[in-house]
């Protein structure tokens, strides 16, 4: 049966929503080819943000704030994920603590793969 091309077109973005829906890190990177910033809210992130990457495109305080929201083990599993913290570099951190450690883990990453 033909369609126009607005029902052409409402089917493939149907499908485009649809993934991006189910792969947090799919719609990461179709927001991020449109050049738009992505918040995260409540979301898990692990798996979906790179914190190397994320430090080479967004200053200090943008970096910060995305991960200000979530709890120490939210922030210990995207270091563990990222190899870019052993779990005795964590161990007794508090919150502050370990965002320290995530930007300046990241950050030395980021300069060590220039």
């Amino acid at each position: 049966m033909d369609k126009t091309a607005l029902q052409y077109l409402d089917g493939f973005f149907g499908v485009v929503r649809r993934k991006a829906a189910d792969d947090p890190k799919f719609a990461l990177e179709l927001v991020e080819a449109l050049g738009g910033n992505v918040l995260f809210e409540g979301e898990d992130i692990v798996g979906v943000i790179d914190p190397v990457v994320l430090v080479l495109k967004r200053e200090e305080a943008k970096f910060r704030a995305i991960f200000a929201d979530r709890t120490v083990t939210q922030l210990k599993a995207v270091m563990t994920a990222n190899n870019l913290a052993e779990a005795s570099e964590m161990k007794g951190k508090k919150k502050p603590e370990l965002l320290d450690l995530l930007y300046a883990s990241a950050k030395a990453a980021s300069e060590a793969r220039s």
